[in-house]
């Protein structure tokens, strides 16, 4: 078995690793000829081979991004949406409104405690646990959170108000593929004038295709903003 981590390490084979998943999952999606992640796949595959990386840790990779890509199928209509709980939520009717279009395009929310006007209640009512100690309260979010974030197969974030809870949970988003889950396509969503940290939008050139960052001034922003990554990217 390989070490993910390890394999991460290294530019081209982390180019092999996201470009055969990605080819996989279009594959599913699109059936057809080798597709244009296929073949950059490919590519990357020969470049390994001639940079010392053995056929054996090469196949172990191949094989592992096909099984992923199922699984990102089988979980592509599961949503993950992001935002500040502990903020001024200056963005709450924003984040209603992602929710609704997200929905209205046929697609699973899983977190959405984090549009509701009392979020704690309406995450409990999720998880269907009484209310419990602070301490406990707290754990439970975190953990419920990242759980959910391993079972999206696309995740969201408004980035307008600063939050040490969305930025841990669009780094464990973004890890996915080196925590032994899919690669997850993320959309960074943003009211015109924000500041996004530089630890949030700083991605490799091979994240670029699947992650992107939106600025939007109205509803009507946002709902393009939206389709565009729903209907490109799922």
């Amino acid at each position: 078995m390989i070490d993910r981590a390890e394999c991460f390490q290294n530019g081209e084979v982390r180019r092999l690793w996201i470009s055969a998943e990605y080819g996989f999952y279009l594959r599913q999606k699109n059936g057809g000829p080798p597709n244009v992640w296929e073949k950059k796949a490919e590519e990357a595959k020969e470049t390994c081979l001639r940079s010392g990386v053995s056929k054996n840790v090469l196949s172990d990779i191949v094989s592992t991004a096909e099984r992923m890509a199922l699984r990102r199928w089988e979980a592509r209509k599961n949503v993950f949406i992001a935002a500040s709980l502990t903020r001024a939520r200056t963005t709450l009717p924003y984040v209603k409104f992602a929710i609704s279009v997200v929905r209205e395009q046929g697609f699973r929310v899983l977190s959405e405690h984090n549009g509701s006007d009392q979020p704690i209640r309406t995450f409990l009512d999720q998880v269907g646990n009484p209310p419990t100690p602070d301490d406990d309260l707290h754990n439970l979010f975190r953990d419920t959170d990242n759980e959910w974030i391993m079972k999206c197969g696309l995740f969201i974030a408004d980035l307008t108000d600063p939050s040490h809870g969305v930025g841990g949970e669009w780094e464990n988003c973004r890890l996915k593929p080196q925590l032994g889950s899919f690669l997850t396509p993320m959309l960074g969503i943003f009211l015109e004038g924000t500041n996004v940290s530089g630890y949030i939008d700083g991605i490799r050139p091979e994240e670029k295709p699947f992650i992107r960052f939106r600025s939007y001034s109205s509803r009507a922003d946002l709902a393009g903003v939206l389709w565009e990554f729903l209907g490109e990217l799922s």
